[in-house]
């Protein structure tokens, strides 16, 4: 906006996070500060959809573990969390799973026993497996209504394979091939052992850091199996149109295969990214929607996974206009690599991305989120300081040579369905 002036952050510094290595080769992180008394617990396995041997094993597995042990069954559970005002938050990653639960450091005690019950004991109800599955199942015919999630659902086939733990997509008779001593196996093959991590973060006393290591490293864990990732396998196929689902708007991606987090190039690209469509005043959105409004809303990612990436372009619009649309993201996306950025476009980009990162440490379990991202994701902690001096530092040119090198326009997976 002109006659506005823009002040770039100042440079911060990454938090300090403590680690160790129990006896039983668990490593645990420690992030202390934010609210006296307060403390967040979170276990991550390495037992996602890279290590399983069935498809969707993983995630079923993972949504059945609280639902009851030896000791307890999972209203009882669920009941003992609620007591002490907490309650136990599940997410199933595509690398990693993981638990965690947020209380009052006096609490923490008994809601670590607990915990300890269920990951070390879980009986897998068969019951509570049909409950899921049905439910499962119920939501998939929902989602496939949905232009958006049909539209990923192919567009991921094609990157990265049908067979690929990126690319499967979910269908009924997956769900219903599920049975309990499959989750069983994955249980046993993933979850205890050395692969994963905790990450312990809030105000957290020396008294307490001693009983969560000697509870944990009671746990018997096993050396980490081998990876089953395969390499991607697609069938060449670049342009899959549909309109089945007889929408008024269609769904629409382009993109490509692209770099993980740990490669050299990802900072530049990253940024180049945002430029391209990763905040509101990026030139996608300045371009396609407010100029040509061809759409309500536009985006460009940069997704890194442990062993991938992937960088697409997202959008609706109506099937009148798709061809047009078609056009001018394939001009933007010559447009990056052809022109440097301008100074002004920069420094806007390096504001806004400063800002983002500032906030992604904004409070100590805002900072645990962030550095269990680094994990999950195979880079270092340090990498995060080199993202903040990069943001601070890069040229339009830097810019460019990652845009050159990273967009190939001319091979990207395109997908229409509405």
């Amino acid at each position: 906006m002109k006659g506005v002036r823009i002040y770039s952050p100042k440079p911060f510094k990454i938090p300090e996070v403590g680690k160790v290595i129990l006896k039983n080769g668990l490593t645990v992180y420690y992030l202390e500060g934010g609210i006296k008394n307060t403390i967040k617990f979170e276990w991550c396995f390495k037992a996602g959809r890279t290590v399983e041997k069935v498809h969707l094993v993983s995630k079923i597995c993972h949504s059945l573990l609280k639902e009851g042990t030896e000791k307890y069954s999972g209203f009882d559970i669920a009941e003992h969390f609620d007591y002490y005002g907490s309650s136990l938050n599940q997410n199933a990653g595509v690398d990693y799973s993981s638990y965690s639960f947020y209380c009052l450091a006096e609490y923490f005690k008994p809601l670590l026993e607990r915990f300890h019950d269920l990951i070390t004991g879980p009986l897998f109800p068969e019951r509570d497996l049909e409950i899921i599955k049905q439910n499962s199942i119920s939501k998939l015919h929902q989602d496939l209504d949905d232009a958006d999630f049909v539209s990923y659902r192919i567009f991921t086939e094609m990157v990265f394979g049908k067979y690929h733990p990126y690319g499967y997509n979910t269908t009924e008779n997956i769900i219903k091939n599920i049975d309990r001593e499959k989750i069983r196996q994955h249980y046993l093959n993933n979850y205890l052992n050395k692969a994963g991590f905790v990450m312990v973060s809030g105000d957290i006393p020396d008294a307490l850091k001693s009983f969560i290591e000697t509870c944990l490293e009671s746990i018997q864990l096993k050396d980490a199996g081998k990876n089953l990732y395969p390499e991607p396998l697609t069938d060449g196929l670049h342009f899959f149109y549909s309109r089945d689902l007889g929408k008024i708007q269609c769904s629409y991606k382009i993109g490509q295969r692209s770099i993980r987090r740990n490669h050299p190039d990802y900072i530049p690209f990253f940024i180049a990214n945002s430029i391209l469509g990763g905040y509101f005043n990026s030139r996608l959105s300045q371009v396609i929607r407010e100029k040509k409004g061809l759409t309500y809303d536009i985006f460009s990612n940069l997704d890194s996974y442990l062993y991938d990436g992937l960088f697409y372009i997202s959008t609706e619009t109506s099937a009148e206009h798709i061809a047009q649309l078609r056009k001018e993201v394939r001009k933007q996306l010559n447009l990056m690599k052809d022109k440097p950025v301008t100074r002004a476009e920069l420094e806007r980009n390096r504001a806004y991305l400063m800002g983002v990162l500032i906030s992604s440490f904004d409070g100590v379990f805002t900072c645990a989120d962030t550095f269990r991202s680094c994990i999950v994701e195979g880079v270092t902690f340090d990498s995060l300081q080199e993202m903040v001096d990069k943001v601070a530092d890069i040229t339009p040119e830097e810019v460019r040579e990652s845009a050159r090198n990273h967009i190939q326009p001319e091979s990207m997976i395109e997908v229409v369905i509405g």
